[in-house]
């Protein structure tokens, strides 16, 4: 038949491009990944570096200062009382932005040492960073592994010399991947915008307490001599957040007036608010053990407790936000906002210095990195849904990559 016929002949044709087909020597062996690592200088030879850099002050102007300054160099500063040596330590140690020009701290590793990475990431040579801006602000700026290709789920990561920090040497492996991303964000919102800069004594509100800002931001209000109040949504959670320094802790699902504000012209659905709202302030004066408001508020949630923060902060006070995990449609009241003179501040990850700030806390025992459960390489999944569903443990989580089993402090032999 027609058909039998057409079948054979594409088996024959099938035959010959066979037949064509070179012979191949040898099996394809398995690939492996072969590389070296070349020798290099310590990322932290240069300790600092300050380029056309001039702080101004008044009348008073320090540089324009061109120096850099390297690992094992001694400097000695000379000059007349009011010179500007001060000035210049400030500047060179990170604490001090330059008016113009730009200043660049070092990290204190080399290749062979245990590190920890931070996320955040930014051009070196972009404008605006050469013209002094704190670099976490740069246009440039993006967050490592989210915004790049470069994920710290990956068995190697490509990184900059500045995102490297050294392992505290008492922390396993998991638990040296678990603070950094957190930690290093609750110290810039707690220590980064003065002067409202967490101060002994000072009442902070932290929203999330059991959460892995949360879990952070109590450690460092206790540490500066804080008194911080958290806020959770079950009385389960009240245990963790007392272990971690909290002064108190406030449930949140007792109130129901999260959520944005009614519309203003609305005076009977405004009051039900102010009473919400003013109930909830009553209850954090109950639980600080006096009344008063809180100097900081430490912001995460966004649109269902922005208008209770601002609302609750007090005159002169800051509310400090870096992100919005139940919604962006934040609404302010303005006239709380400007009559008692309160700033809203939003707040992004950490810069290098702080990230070294932050890491020495944790290196001396002072921040416990709250780690809460570790996960297997084959769980990265697991991990992000209970994330998701916000049925995660209390603290930080960690997943193994190298690593291949928990409690590891060191390479293997």
């Amino acid at each position: 038949s027609d058909a039998t016929e057409k079948q054979a002949a594409k088996v024959k044709q099938t035959e010959r491009m066979i037949e064509r087909l070179g012979e191949v020597a040898a099996p394809r062996k398995e690939w492996q990944l072969q590389f070296s690592i070349l020798a290099a200088p310590r990322s932290g030879d240069v300790v600092a570096v300050a380029k056309d850099a001039v702080v101004q002050r008044g009348t008073f102007q320090l540089g324009p200062a061109n120096l850099e300054l390297r690992s094992r160099d001694r400097v000695a500063i000379t000059g007349p009382n009011g010179g500007g040596k001060s000035t210049l330590l400030s500047m060179l140690l990170g604490r001090l932005q330059p008016t113009i020009g730009s200043v660049t701290i070092g990290t204190n590793v080399e290749i062979g040492d245990q590190v920890v990475v931070s996320c955040g990431r930014w051009d070196e040579e972009a404008e605006d960073v050469k013209a002094g801006v704190d670099p976490i602000t740069s246009l440039s700026n993006q967050i490592w592994g989210y915004e790049t290709n470069w994920g710290s789920f990956a068995q190697f990561a490509l990184v900059d010399h500045y995102q490297l920090h050294p392992k505290p040497e008492q922390l396993t492996w998991e638990a040296a991947a678990a603070y950094m991303l957190t930690g290093a964000t609750a110290w810039r919102m707690l220590h980064g915008w003065e002067p409202h800069t967490v101060q002994e004594g000072d009442a902070v509100l932290v929203w999330g307490g059991t959460g892995g800002l949360g879990s952070m931001a109590i450690q460092i209000v206790r540490e500066a001599g804080g008194v911080p109040i958290a806020v959770v949504s079950d009385e389960s959670k009240f245990e963790f957040c007392l272990q971690m320094g909290a002064h108190g802790v406030i449930n949140r699902k007792e109130f129901d007036h999260w959520g944005r504000l009614p519309n203003i012209d609305n005076a009977e659905a405004i009051g039900e608010w102010m009473q919400g709202a003013g109930a909830f302030r009553n209850k954090f004066s109950e639980v600080l053990g006096r009344r008063g408001a809180p100097k900081i508020v430490f912001e995460h949630p966004g649109e269902a407790t922005i208008p209770t923060s601002t609302f609750l902060v007090d005159n002169a006070g800051m509310v400090v936000v870096c992100a919005g995990t139940s919604g962006y449609n934040a609404d302010v009241d303005l006239r709380f906002l400007w009559m008692r003179q309160k700033r809203l501040q939003g707040s992004h990850f950490a810069n290098t210095e702080q990230c070294n700030e932050f890491n020495d806390m944790v290196a001396a025992g002072r921040i416990d990195p709250a780690l809460s459960r570790t996960f297997q390489f084959d769980e990265i999944g697991l991990s992000h849904q209970l994330m998701k569903d916000n049925e995660h443990p209390p603290g930080n989580m960690a997943i193994l990559v190298n690593a291949t089993k928990e409690g590891m402090t060191d390479l293997p032999a």
